[in-house]
């Protein structure tokens, strides 16, 4: 199946778009399992992608426009300076080995 450029990214298996609260109850299981930080959201993952992709060299208003933001302003705000990744990967360090 083609998904339109504006559609959902996440879908059931009946072509149906996944409710955000399937996708957070999804992560959060996944989060449990692998034994990693448990205030990790959905929305962290939106700020580590504008994160990476600011690292990466990608023009802030580029990832302003691939996040949906309105205001370049609120994706800089979802930008984490370097060091405080840091920290948090020092503090809860990953165990994805327990996703088999």
């Amino acid at each position: 199946m083609e998904l339109p450029d504006n559609s959902t990214i996440f879908h059931k298996e009946d072509g149906m778009s996944l409710e955000k609260n399937s996708i957070y109850r999804i992560i959060k299981r996944l989060i449990k399992k692998a034994e990693v930080n448990p205030n990790i959201s959905p929305h962290s993952f939106r700020r580590s992608y504008a994160t990476y992709q600011d690292k990466a060299g990608v023009e802030v208003k580029v990832i302003s426009e691939a996040m949906g933001h309105a205001n370049v302003k609120i994706t800089e705000s979802y930008i984490l300076p370097c060091l405080k990744i840091k920290e948090h990967l020092k503090k809860y360090p990953s165990n994805l080995s327990n996703l088999k």
